[in-house]
């Protein structure tokens, strides 16, 4: 079962991801230096919370 939560958690984590980078990438109010930061730091975001998930939900062998 922790598992599978897991699993769900991470994945929710990568479809956001891709939802606010997409997002980011198709909005015309935002210059090409907005972008970029604010892509990055999406994805930075993304990174986080999967190092977080992973230290606190270790698999178990």
């Amino acid at each position: 079962m922790k598992m599978k939560f897991r699993a769900a958690l991470l994945g929710l984590n990568y479809i956001l991801a891709v939802a606010a980078s997409l997002t980011i990438l198709v909005s015309e109010q935002l210059s090409f230096g907005e972008k970029a930061v604010y892509g990055i730091s999406a994805i930075l975001i993304g990174m986080a919370i999967r190092n977080f998930v992973k230290i606190r939900m270790p698999i178990e062998e």
